[in-house]
């Protein structure tokens, strides 16, 4: 892997573990840095790595984030009314 995709990849593990952290204080910001870590994870599998089951793990990872950022919407919307 050439040095780009290797800062790429280290640059998105830290993202990802921000986004841990936001998740921890629930602030919704944790979602799209999630959702920015699968792309980037997924595009580091594809074109770097050529793990395409890693690939697929973060594809699910993004359909997975999208959801939870929609239910914790709803949740907060129902517990507002």
């Amino acid at each position: 892997m050439n040095n780009i995709w290797q800062l790429i990849s280290w640059l998105t593990m830290i993202t990802c573990v921000v986004a841990f952290f936001f998740n921890v204080k629930k602030n919704k910001v944790c979602f799209v840095l999630w959702e920015l870590g699968a792309v980037s994870f997924i595009l580091v599998n594809i074109f770097a790595t050529h793990d395409w089951a890693q690939a697929s793990l973060n594809f699910c990872y993004l359909f997975f984030n999208a959801y939870g950022w929609h239910q914790w919407r709803k949740d907060e919307k129902e517990n507002t009314m």
